[in-house]
């Protein structure tokens, strides 16, 4: 095995002892811990065996094993980026369902006192 496979086995091994302590501190979830042991685990196999890259490559009629590898690195990026945008999309629209939720909240309890009767805003404005 040449040092950079040595080197990839170690980051790999890392990277997996990492995604599990992140997980069993309930930091990510299991298909979150799914994807990245597998990415993990594709790293430390590809470093062990590399010719599998070449392998693989050639079903896809790939002729240079990197290329194949950057292809695939470049589609996983964007799946991510992906991920990350409906995660931010779903993020916002329950922010601001909460932000109107407490105006509505805040509104309500400024209209009524605490007798159930409604007051106006200059009743709480001291001079």
């Amino acid at each position: 095995m040449r040092p950079i496979g040595i080197l990839g086995l170690i980051i790999a091994s890392f990277g997996v002892i990492a995604s599990l302590s992140t997980y069993i501190r309930k930091k990510i979830r299991i298909l979150g811990l799914i994807f990245w042991m597998a990415v993990w685990l594709s790293l430390g196999i590809i470093s062990v065996f590399p010719v599998i890259v070449y392998s693989v490559a050639s079903l896809f009629s790939m002729v240079y094993g990197p290329y194949f590898i950057f292809t695939v690195s470049i589609m996983g990026l964007y799946l991510i980026a992906f991920l990350l945008y409906n995660a931010f999309k779903r993020l916002e629209s329950q922010l601001c369902h909460l932000a109107q939720s407490i105006a509505l909240l805040n509104y309500s309890l400024e209209r009524n006192d605490p007798n159930g009767q409604e007051s106006s805003r200059d009743d709480h404005c001291s001079e």
